[in-house]
């Protein structure tokens, strides 16, 4: 059996010292690793917005943005990238700042091309050591949770087939139902912890297609007509006019905003009501107003108590609020929100007051 060939690092080297780049490019290449420059902040900005890279070798003294300012919009576009930090000597100070923000280590000019490359290689074995031990675990927990699921058919299936034998009384068959709809929540929570593991290990996939929210956004509530009938619940949806069409991922949008209904219909009481807004918004990111599409959705249950708000979003709020772990399904749908509307380098947040009700919304980046 052939052994598996060892991946290369895609590296960007950051500085506007043209020597100092060509020498590193050339001998990044010669290594075998994938290999892009940058001569300013701003480039290197538009590089990562093209492509992705493993590591960054930045430099801190740059004439547009500097090394600290680029380095911060970098971690924002690509949290899982290493940087590595190039300074000079009079510069530790600098250096020593990147590296409280999560940087792994910094390199001080002038440094000699062979010790360079073994610094990046360092970098890159730790990044493919924690990669594999990454690996490893959500290879465990997976299986853990599939063989579950499995379990669970079986026993699904030992139910119709007792139920269907015809010889079931009235009270055996209430019982079949409740133990159905047990294991049918089980396997909806397995579902969402194997969604969680992998989002966490190696982050929300996106496929972006030019996707139109007016549109998707009253075709999912339309999904809920029987239920809010059923219960007497009014939902109405609002369509601000002139939304932008969006580049994102419309399945896991779709998800999105099915769990935040099914979370909004968990606390709506009968013949309460639901209000879902479409809206274009401006917010500031990097100094300038960005157009944002938001969606909220507002129901007119109780309020929520500000303890448990702010961790709404948090996969362990039940423990942090020493609250008896939820039965149902829905214990991690709002973190499996949060997580895909972040890939989307989007916002979601929560929002209860007495009498209003609680509204849950997010935005996404037109742009």
């Amino acid at each position: 059996m052939k052994k598996p060939k060892t991946p290369v690092p895609r590296v960007l080297v950051v500085d506007d010292e043209k020597m100092f780049r060509t020498v590193t490019v050339q001998a990044c290449k010669e290594e075998g690793f994938q290999v892009a420059e940058a001569s300013s902040g701003k480039e290197a900005i538009d590089r990562c917005r093209e492509r992705s890279f493993d590591i960054v070798l930045l430099d801190v003294r740059m004439n547009d943005l500097d090394g600290l300012e680029t380095l911060k919009i970098l971690r924002e576009q690509s949290p899982s990238t290493e940087y590595l930090i190039v300074t000079g000597h009079a510069e530790v100070g600098l250096a020593l700042q990147a590296l409280k923000s999560g940087i792994r280590e910094f390199i001080t000019k002038p440094i000699g091309t062979e010790e360079l490359v073994q610094r990046i290689k360092s970098v890159w074995r730790a990044r493919l050591a924690e990669k594999r031990l990454k690996e490893m675990q959500i290879k465990f927990n997976t299986q853990i949770f599939n063989d579950l699921l499995t379990q669970l058919g079986s026993v699904r299936t030992a139910l119709q087939s007792i139920n269907g034998n015809g010889k079931s009384g009235e009270s055996q068959k209430g019982l079949l139902a409740n133990v159905s709809e047990t294991l049918g929540t089980m396997e909806a929570r397995l579902n969402n912890m194997i969604d969680m593991t992998m989002y966490e290990a190696d982050g929300v996939e996106i496929e972006r297609i030019p996707t139109n929210l007016d549109e998707l956004v009253p075709a999912v509530c339309a999904q809920f007509k029987s239920r809010c009938n059923a219960r007497k619940i009014k939902m109405t949806v609002n369509v601000a006019p002139g939304i932008s069409t969006i580049e994102m991922d419309p399945i896991k949008i779709e998800r999105v905003l099915k769990h935040l209904i099914e979370n909004a219909m968990a606390h709506t009481p009968k013949q309460g009501s639901i209000d879902v807004r479409v809206s274009p918004v401006s917010m500031p990111s990097d100094g300038n107003s960005k157009e944002f599409v938001e969606v909220a959705i507002t129901d007119s249950g109780a309020p929520i108590p500000r303890s448990e708000l702010l961790l709404a979003f948090d996969k362990y709020k039940d423990v942090l609020t020493e609250k008896t772990p939820s039965a149902s399904a829905d214990a991690l749908r709002l973190p499996i929100c949060k997580s895909i509307i972040e890939a989307h380098r989007g916002t979601i947040s929560a929002n209860s007051e007495e009498g209003k009700g609680s509204t849950f919304a997010f935005s996404i980046p037109v742009q």
